[in-house]
Order: structure tokens, then C-alpha cells, then sequence
């Protein structure tokens, strides 16, 4: 249950409280999206590190929130605070979660959850240890596209696909973090997430019968383009891609053994449109001004789903359970150790 610090909104209803780590651009369309609703939390505190204290307090002004920190850990000391956005630089996700968690706060932290599978499955333990919620932001889970679009497949039953494949990429090589390995560059960490965690929504936590990994590396020794296949026990064939050097179709595509096929169209991970042999349906996002990306409305699921498993007393959501985020993080250090096997 919330601490006291729940407060009444005009409709009634207990309003959740949020903190926010880092105040970048996706930070930026969070707190909008958030700050959009006519009810339900806001973020009263924000945080970073004392080199962006400027950048930081132009946020909070902006977004209309009046106390900023100059450190992540002030924002877990904040007793007012119910629950903690992480929007880091990935190679600090860790760091800042597992510093929160330990404070007794709930988490959000954006994707990748952590750059290894044994930080993610630490991570869990100190949520469950300290009674605090925890979830890796993968938004893609929360988009009514993407529930249709798995609704879709549930009905027909995953026995009954034949071929998967699904592509994502930007223009990505002109961004130093993106480059550079000590801050979790490279196409799979940054974004390559969101098709390992498709392949959960779609074959559960089943583990293949075969991995294969192939890529094209930097100079700096990260991937600027990957390539996997996953063969499953029942012969479903996935083709997965990823990239930062360009921008590829970015739509998942499902070929039943019947040949119907199901796309979630571009880009997939925050999609609003599913075609299939029974038609085109359309999922529009609500109107909201001023967001930096694509589609970043959508957060609005994400944010939604946190706050109901938080006022409920659930320590994860149900859309995003702890051990799915598990599950890809390991298909992700395999995927990472076939890498760096194939070009070492």
C-alpha cells in the first residue's frame, strides 16, 4: 500500500505520486503524457546529476513541478514520493533502480531493465525483498495495438504459426552513446529489447530449440546491425533485425501454417494498426501537443497500468511481469556472447 503519501485529485480518486530520474527526451514525453490526463498522478519531484542541474530545473519549470535534486538519491529520499521513473543513459539503469529499490521505492525503469541478465534477476530480488513494485517500461505491452495483435494469435493458438519476422532500426551511427559499449550502445541493447520481447509475448517463456546471431560491428566493438534466427520445438521460425545504421520495414509480421498473416504495422513497438486477411484496424492515440517522438502518446497506457498494480498494493503489473523481463535478458547475453564468438 502507498505510504501516506496518497493524495485525493478532484475527481475523488487517490492520486500516485512520481519521481523522475534523468530529464531527457523520452523523460520529456513521459511527464507530458502523464501531465496530459485530467486525473490520475503527477510528478512532483525530478533528479540529476549536478552537471545538468540546468537542464534540469528548464524541465521541472516547464512541467510545472517545483522540487528538482541534484542527485538520483534525493529523489529516493523524497518521503513524499510513491514511485520512481528511471529515464538514465542505459549503463546507469542498474545503478539507479537497485539505489531506489534499496530506499523501499517502486520502480519504472525504462528499457533495457539492466545491460545482463544477472543485474535484471538482482533487481528483482531487491524488489521483492524490500515489498517495493518494480517493472521494466516496455510500452510496447500496453498499446491496444499490441494486445490485439496477441489477442489475435492467442485465439488461433501459437501451435498454429508457421513464420515470424520483425525488423527495427534508426539512423542512429551520428549519436556517441549509441556507439559507445560503457553506456550500453549498439542496436540489440538500445532497442533490440522490444523484438525479444515480443517473442515473449508470443511463444511465452518457452526456450528455443536453436539460437542463431549474426552482426555487423563498429569500430568501437558494438553492433550496428544484428541478425537472429530462433527456431522453436514445433518448427516456428523467427527472423528478427535490428539496427542503428538505417531504417528497416519496423513491423512484426506472423504467417500462420495456414498461410493468414497478421502484421502490427510500423513501427511495432508503438503501433496503432494491425492488418490481416480479415482487414485493416485502426487504434488511434489521444491527441497530446508537444511530444519529441513518434507515438510517445502511448505512454499514457504504460503510466495507466503502473498506477492501477501501485493502488492495488501489486508489486508488478500483469501486462509486464518481472520474470518475462528475466526471460529476455537472457536471450539477450546469448545473443551478445553468439556476437562476440562469431566476429572474435
Amino acid at each position: 500500500m502507498l505510504k501516506n503519501t496518497a493524495e485525493n485529485d478532484t475527481s475523488g480518486r487517490c492520486t500516485v505520486k512520481w519521481g523522475v530520474c534523468g530529464c531527457g527526451r523520452v523523460a520529456h514525453d513521459f511527464v507530458t503524457a502523464m501531465h496530459s490526463r485530467s486525473q490520475g498522478g503527477r510528478v512532483i519531484a525530478v533528479g540529476d546529476i549536478p552537471q545538468f542541474q540546468e537542464n534540469a530545473a528548464k524541465f521541472a519549470k516547464e512541467k510545472g513541478i517545483f522540487r528538482v535534486y541534484s542527485s538520483f538519491e534525493d529523489v529516493g529520499l523524497d518521503p513524499d514520493v510513491d514511485v520512481v521513473y528511471v529515464a538514465v543513459i542505459n549503463s546507469l539503469h542498474y545503478d539507479v533502480a537497485s539505489m531506489l529499490l534499496r530506499r523501499k521505492k517502486n520502480v519504472l525503469v525504462e528499457k533495457p531493465c539492466a545491460l545482463k541478465s544477472a543485474h535484471v534477476r538482482d533487481l528483482i530480488d531487491l524488489a521483492r525483498e524490500n515489498d517495493c513494485f518494480l517493472m521494466e517500461g516496455i510500452w510496447m505491452r500496453f498499446f491496444p495495438a499490441t494486445k490485439g495483435f496477441i489477442g489475435r494469435l492467442e485465439k488461433r493458438g501459437v501451435d498454429s504459426i508457421g513464420y515470424v519476422t520483425a525488423s527495427l532500426g534508426f539512423s542512429g551511427c551520428e549519436i556517441p552513446r549509441i556507439l559507445d559499449p560503457k553506456l550500453g550502445g549498439g542496436a540489440m541493447l538500445d532497442m533490440g529489447v522490444y523484438l525479444l520481447h515480443l517473442v515473449c509475448l508470443l511463444f511465452g517463456r518457452e526456450e528455443p530449440e536453436e539460437l542463431l546471431a549474426t552482426a555487423k560491428l563498429t569500430s568501437s566493438g558494438v553492433d550496428e546491425s544484428t541478425a537472429v534466427t530462433i527456431r522453436y520445438r514445433n518448427g516456428q521460425i523467427l527472423q528478427l533485425f535490428a539496427t542503428v545504421s538505417h531504417k528497416p520495414l519496423c513491423d512484426a509480421v506472423v504467417v500462420g501454417k495456414d498461410g493468414n498473416i497478421v502484421r502490427l504495422c510500423s513501427p511495432f513497438w508503438c503501433s496503432t494498426k494491425l492488418e490481416s486477411s480479415d482487414g485493416v484496424q485502426e487504434f488511434p492515440l489521444p491527441e497530446i501537443p508537444g511530444m519529441l517522438h513518434p507515438n510517445s502518446e502511448g505512454f499514457i497506457y504504460e503510466i495507466n497500468g503502473v498506477e492501477a498494480a501501485i493502488l492495488k498494493g501489486e508489486k508488478e503489473c500483469h501486462s509486464c511481469p518481472l520474470e518475462d523481463s528475466y526471460f529476455v535478458s537472457q536471450l539477450m547475453d546469448k545473443i551478445l556472447e553468439k556476437i562476440n564468438a562469431c566476429v572474435g
